[in-house]
């Protein structure tokens, strides 16, 4: 895996991480590592050893080939169910995580990135009006 990898995948345990409500600390506790080297792995400045990624799927339930591949297909957690709670959660959690990839996108694509932003937040609103 390369720092790219290793990016996305800290960009999918933080979005778990805030879906949880667990915060920084919390999760370097759970590790057994500093903050700041809980950080850096999550922000892809060092490698994430294997044996956290597992400890973490394992202690929040998630799916590891949304950890590792991005796929939430079958959801994000084993216990995911379609519920409309989860699915907004789910779309709110795509939308955040499109808006940060906005900064190392090439300027070109950025237009057609927003409008699909700007479609799964319209979607979301929609969600909630129900």
């Amino acid at each position: 895996m390369d720092k790219h990898d290793y990016e996305e995948i800290g960009l999918r345990i933080r979005c778990a991480q805030r879906m949880l409500g667990y915060i920084d600390k919390d999760v370097a506790s759970i590790l057994g590592v500093e903050v700041s080297s809980y950080r850096d792995m999550v922000h892809g400045r060092r490698p994430i050893a294997e044996e956290y990624l597992i400890k973490l799927c394992r202690k929040w339930n998630l799916r590891m080939d949304y950890i590792f591949y991005g796929n939430e297909e079958n959801g994000i957690f084993w216990d995911d169910t379609p519920t409309q709670e989860k699915m907004i959660r789910n779309c709110a959690a795509s939308i955040s995580k499109q808006m940060r990839e906005l900064l190392i996108i090439p300027e070109e694509e950025r237009i057609d990135y927003m409008i699909e932003i700007q479609q799964g937040l319209q979607e979301l609103m929609m969600s909630l009006q129900k």
